[in-house]
């Protein structure tokens, strides 16, 4: 029984980091470079308003955040989250208002928060 119980203990669930950013690269959200992956303006995102591009970008990486939640090595997914997310929004809404992502961050700061005109906070990136 005390063996079992040990056996049990030693259990780890991971998950591929490689895996899933090879599936982000073949969806098209990232880009391979000379053997390095790196954000990229995501096409499909460019028919949505600046609102909805950051919905969008936010639900589709919380989903997969979501999902690997229970791996033991989760901290690397809040790495994804956090940089192949938000840089893919922030690049798709710079590829859509025609500007660089330095001036995306400067007008709708690092949460990428987007506001209506009354200056209500519509939609932001991140948790």
């Amino acid at each position: 029984e005390n063996r079992r119980k040990a056996i049990l203990l030693k259990l780890r669930i991971v998950f591929s980091k490689n895996k899933l950013l090879n599936n982000l690269l073949k969806k098209g959200f990232l880009s391979l470079k000379n053997g390095r992956l790196f954000p990229i303006s995501y096409k499909p995102g460019l028919r949505y308003d600046i609102v909805n591009i950051v919905r969008y970008f936010k639900n589709t990486f919380s989903e997969i955040c979501n999902y690997y939640s229970f791996a033991h090595n989760s901290c690397e997914i809040q790495l994804i989250y956090n940089y192949f997310g938000r840089f893919t929004a922030a690049m798709t809404i710079a590829h859509k208002i025609k500007s660089k992502v330095p001036q995306v961050f400067k007008i709708y700061s690092y949460i990428l928060a987007v506001y209506d005109t009354k200056q209500k906070k519509v939609q932001k990136y991140g948790f």
